[in-house]
Formats: C-alpha cells, structure tokens, sequence
C-alpha cells in the first residue's frame, strides 16, 4: 500500500491489515498498523481501527485503551448511514467484556455482559444475545465459576450456531470446553474440541 497516491485509500487498505492481523493473532503488528489510525481517519477505515485495536489491547492486558476504543468506534459506527455492514457496536461491547475480564475487572465485566444481554433480550437481538452470552461465559471462567461459565457458553455455542456467524463458533466451543474442563467433565471437553476441529477455518486453526 506504499504505493497508493491516495492516502485515504491507503489508510483504508492499512485498517483492513490491521483486521487480518487481529484475526490471525498477531496483536503486535494489529496495535502498529491500528493505533496511528485513530488519530487521523473517520468513517469505514475508523471502524476497523478500533477493532482492530480494541481487540489487541484487550489480549494485550491494555483494558483502559481498550474500553476507550470501544467507546470511539460505538461512535463511529452510529455516524455511518445504516450502521456498518459488517462490524456491530455490540461487537466492540462484547470486546469491552473480555478485556475487563482479562484485567481481573470482574464485576464491571459481569454488570457491562447482563446490562447488554438484557438490553438485547428486550430486543430480540438474537445475535447480540449471542455475543454477551460469549461474555459472560470468559466472565464466570475467570472467575471459576464452572456452572455459570457452561450454561452462558452452552447458550452461546446454540445461538451462534443457529445463525449464519460460523466464524465466532469455535470461540464459543473452546469456551464451553474449557467449562466442562473446570467442571471435571472431560468426555464433554473433548468433545466440544472435536467439534472445534470440524468446524474451525485454517485462519482460526
């Protein structure tokens, strides 16, 4: 992309490295392409900065520059016309619960996981429930709490699964595995990684 005139393209073509960088892992490089962004660009290209980069700060144990992505791209993703195709604000939410879980922030995670599940419930956000079920699934892990832990990765592992988001179902399923694990159900655990194995792309891989 260095040989792009345009730098608003540019930009745009680094946000989307940024994206596949995230998905594959590496927080370093997502952070390095991502961060520069948020001071410069708007739009669709400011969308995928801030998931990009909410993302590997939260992996990277960063929780309060994360939570304030989060809050810059729940913006940003309102300002578009129709929202953004792909990208959601409960999205960056769900992230937002991940990071304070991560950071030991565990009863803002859990407050932040019901007050949205609720919300989407109340909506018939099917999908949305799907993401804060996720939540609050890494929420009761951390905290040991194998029987909270499996019933919300459970729900999760079932609305994903009934919705065309085969891409976060393995995540769902490594969740529930780990539940059982805590839980001393290791028939369950395996199983639920063999389902990983059927359904998980190489880049999840």
């Amino acid at each position: 992309d260095t040989h792009v005139d345009d730098p608003a393209y540019r930009d745009e073509l680094t946000a989307q490295r940024a994206v596949i960088a995230f998905l594959g892992g590496h927080t370093t490089m997502a952070i390095e392409l991502a961060d520069p962004l948020l001071e410069r660009v708007s739009g669709d290209a400011l969308v995928l900065a801030c998931f990009s980069a909410e993302y590997a700060f939260c992996m990277r144990g960063r929780i309060d520059a994360a939570l304030a992505v989060m809050r810059r791209g729940v913006a940003a993703i309102r300002e578009l016309t129709g929202g953004h195709m792909a990208w959601q604000p409960a999205l960056l939410v769900a992230l937002s619960v991940r990071a304070l879980s991560f950071g030991g922030r565990l009863a803002e995670a859990e407050a932040l996981a019901l007050g949205a599940y609720s919300e989407a419930l109340a909506d018939g956000a099917i999908e949305h429930r799907a993401y804060f079920a996720f939540g609050l699934s890494d929420c009761y892990l951390v905290q040991g709490r194998a029987a909270s832990a499996t019933r919300w990765a459970r729900e999760a592992v079932n609305l994903i699964s009934s919705l065309d988001r085969g891409v976060y179902r393995p995540h769902a399923l490594l969740n529930l595995a780990a539940a059982h694990t805590m839980a001393g159900r290791i028939d369950a655990a395996a199983a639920a990684m063999d389902e990983i194995d059927r359904v998980a792309s190489p880049l999840i891989r």
